[in-house]
């Protein structure tokens, strides 16, 4: 016998012995009230412990401070994790470098376009 058939086999028996039991339990009184009494015992617990999971990991996740290196630039702003942008550079009064006419915009400077 091939596996895959194997399994197909044991997945029909599986599933034959499962309504089997259903019906025993659904149609004994004792059995059935077991059997809502776990299943509600099982509900009420484990909504709990998800929303717990759930509220903690949202907080952690929630928590923004940031680490600095101790080679960090003064007046670099810290980024958040998963930012995907670069901090900005520190601010300067005067950059060095940077002509104030070189700016080519049509309309805006003194360019005749």
């Amino acid at each position: 016998m091939k596996e895959e058939t194997a399994r197909t086999v044991a997945n029909v028996v599986m599933g034959a012995a499962a309504i089997g039991a259903a019906v025993v339990i659904l149609r004994t009184p004792a059995l059935r009230k077991v059997a809502l009494g776990l299943a509600r015992t099982a509900v009420v617990t484990m909504i709990p412990a998800w929303l717990t999971r759930e509220v903690t990991a949202a907080w952690q996740a929630s928590d923004t401070r940031v680490a600095l290196r101790d080679d960090t630039p003064e007046g670099v702003a810290p980024q958040p994790p998963g930012d995907r942008f670069p901090a900005p550079s520190p601010v300067h009064e005067d950059p060095a470098g940077v002509a104030r006419d070189d700016v080519d915009i049509p309309g805006a400077t003194r360019s005749p376009a």
